[in-house]
C-alpha cells in the first residue's frame, strides 16, 4: 500500500482561482513524502515455544513501486528512512488462546557484509485477541539502523533485500505435539520516502 500526501484540494482551487486572475505561473520544486509499506506473513505450526518463521521483503521492489505511482524515478528521491513496524494476526482458528512473548530480527546482506539485529521484542501477546487487529510495535534502535542502511543503499543504487524473523521465547500454554501452536503473523514495515517534484503556480508580481 502506497499513500502519497498531496497538496489539499481547497489550496489546488485557490491555485485555480489565481491563475485565472493573473494568468502568470512559476514553476517550483518541492518536497514530497511518500508513505511506503511493505509487509510479510509468518505461518507458524509448531510444538515447542521456540518456533521461528522467516520472511523475505524486496525494499527496493517496495520503494519502486511507491515511486512509480507517484511518477517519480529513482532519482528524485532525497531520503529514505523506517518510521514504524506494525504487526498483527490474521489466521487463527484454535479452541484456546495463546500468550506469546519473543522478538523480531532483521538481517541484511550489505556489500557482502551479513548483519542480523533484533527490531521488535514483543511481549505477553494474546494470539486470539490480535486476530484481524494491527498494532504498533516498540522499536530497537540496532534494527531500525539496519533496515535505514539498506534504505541508503537503495538510494545508492542498489536493490536491497530484507529477511525477518519471528522468534518465540515463551508460550503459555506450552505447545506439543498433540497441542501445536498454529496462527498466521503478519508484520507491516513503514517507511518515509521524500522525492522532489517540479509544480506550477501563480506569480503574484
Amino acid at each position: 500500500m502506497n499513500n502519497l500526501m498531496r497538496i489539499p484540494a481547497i489550496a489546488a482551487l485557490t491555485i485555480l482561482a489565481l491563475l485565472a486572475v493573473t494568468g502568470c505561473m512559476e514553476d517550483k520544486v518541492l518536497d514530497l513524502v511518500l508513505k511506503s509499506e511493505a509487509q510479510s506473513d509468518f505461518i507458524i505450526d509448531d510444538n515447542e515455544e521456540n518456533y521461528s518463521e522467516t520472511g523475505i521483503v524486496f525494499l527496493g521492489d517496495e520503494i519502486t513501486t511507491a515511486l512509480e505511482d507517484a511518477d517519480l524515478d529513482r532519482e528524485d528521491v532525497k531520503d529514505a528512512f523506517l518510521v514504524g513496524v506494525d504487526y498483527g494476526i490474521t489466521e487463527f482458528s484454535q479452541a484456546h488462546d495463546w500468550i506469546t512473548s519473543g522478538s523480531i530480527a532483521v538481517t541484511s546482506d550489505l556489500a557482502g557484509v551479513r548483519a542480523t539485529a533484533t527490531i521488535v521484542e514483543y511481549t505477553d501477546v494474546s494470539v486470539e485477541g490480535a486476530l484481524d487487529q494491527r498494532f504498533h510495535a516498540t522499536l530497537v534502535q540496532e534494527g531500525v539502523d539496519l533496515v535505514n542502511a539498506a534504505l541508503d543503499d537503495f538510494l545508492a543504487g542498489g536493490s536491497p533485500e530484507l529477511s525477518f524473523t519471528i522468534i518465540g521465547g515463551n508460550v503459555e500454554p506450552s505447545p506439543s505435539d498433540a497441542d501445536r501452536i498454529q496462527f498466521t503473523w503478519r508484520g507491516w514495515l513503514i517507511m518515509h520516502v521524500v522525492g522532489t517534484s517540479e509544480f506550477e503556480f501563480p506569480d503574484p508580481f
